[in-house]
């Protein structure tokens, strides 16, 4: 049934859209999460999968046409009044991936969910572990991290580490946002955090149907996936493990998103200050 599905999928790709959105990040912040809600909208029509992973890989030299194979039909939007769109959470650390975006779909919506960084990198380590991508601890594994993403290293089953082992660096996140903005993509550009999703979904929620022109108001309960959750206390002890010079590098990514999100330049959109959550611009000891 599957291989049918996209034998008729590729024939009629031609007639099919392209996203309208794309949540572009980031890894172990809740994409799933995300992109289940929003599908459970009336508004929104779902894709073959959630995570396509075209703009960041070899599927991008199959084409555009082949991409939109993923999406439904024009005339099936048209007659649900509805948006649709993909969660790949690797495109925002991507430079590549940004710069095709930026170029072929400048006119899609881009959302962004952060979390956290030093908590995000700890349960990105978790998952490398977990699949036997990682041999080091993450103390050792976050040290090792400049010299193994700057060379031709591999990790465990020959995986690149340049990809997989930037665990800091994925969580520089205003570097990431102006490459992205600078790359042409369509802004403002919807950030969202994961601790607000989590704690308090409601204000969050009300901005992402705002900038997505969802008829609807949020409906539903916010769903959690694919939970890999450093605890505090977890983070805690991760946080004493690194240098100083990692953790100030990190208090200074925050504190750079922080400005430029308090500076409402029309580049980004996020929540009233008070809903960020608290790591924004401080660190936490």
């Amino acid at each position: 049934m599957v291989r049918v599905e996209r034998v008729v999928r590729r024939a009629t790709r031609s007639a099919r859209a392209l996203p309208d959105f794309l949540v572009v990040g980031v890894q172990k912040a809740g994409t799933t999460s995300l992109y289940r809600y929003l599908v459970q909208q009336p508004g929104v029509c779902a894709a073959a999968a959630k995570e396509l992973r075209f703009f960041n890989s070899t599927a991008y030299e199959r084409g555009l046409d082949q991409y939109r194979a993923n999406f439904p039909l024009r005339a099936t939007q048209r007659r649900r009044k509805a948006i649709t769109g993909e969660a790949s959470p690797g495109y925002l650390a991507t430079p590549i991936a940004r710069e095709r975006i930026g170029r072929d779909l400048p006119d899609a919506k881009l959302v962004v969910i952060l979390r956290e960084p030093v908590a995000r990198a700890l349960s990105q380590h978790a998952m490398n572990t977990r699949r036997g991508l990682e041999s080091l601890g993450f103390a050792d594994a976050v040290a090792a991290e400049p010299e193994r993403t700057a060379t031709d290293a591999l990790l465990p089953h020959g995986r690149p580490a340049r990809n997989l082992a930037n665990y800091i660096e994925r969580g520089l996140y205003a570097a990431q946002l102006r490459a992205l903005v600078a790359a042409g993509a369509r802004t403002p550009i919807l950030v969202l955090f994961t601790e607000s999703l989590e704690s308090s979904p409601g204000p969050s929620l009300a901005l992402l149907h705002d900038f997505l022109a969802l008829a609807e108001r949020p409906r539903g309960e916010f769903p959690h996936a694919n939970r890999n959750v450093a605890s505090q206390a977890q983070s805690t002890v991760a946080r004493d493990l690194l240098p100083h010079r990692v953790l100030d590098s990190v208090a200074a990514a925050n504190a750079e998103l922080a400005s430029w999100l308090g500076a409402d330049d029309g580049a980004l959109v996020a929540v009233a200050p008070d809903h960020w959550p608290p790591w924004l611009g401080v660190r936490s000891t």
